[in-house]
């Protein structure tokens, strides 16, 4: 850790960050609308869209997660599915 405060280190030291891949699996298999909670309106969003989760589960078992085209989505936790890690 000192030697990455002093500057010791170079970005090849690091261990590299597991980034979770996650998708949007709507359980009929079809694209919906769902809430842009942003823009405070319903947006399109496709089944199988790569989304990064951002919140954790609401009251009502819900999450935020920004999609691959940079739209916020607010859809149940049961919809994000985790595939692996880039």
């Amino acid at each position: 850790m000192f030697e990455e405060i002093m500057g010791e280190t170079t970005a090849s030291d690091k261990d590299p960050v597991a980034v979770p891949y996650q998708i949007l699996d709507f359980p009929d298999g079809k694209s919906r609308y769902v809430l842009d909670p942003v823009k405070k309106k319903m947006v399109w969003a496709k089944h199988n869209t790569e989304v990064v989760q951002i919140s954790l589960p609401d009251k009502n078992g819900k999450v935020i997660v920004k999609s691959s085209g940079g739209e916020f989505l607010y859809v149940p936790i049961d919809y994000v599915r985790d595939i692996g890690f880039n």
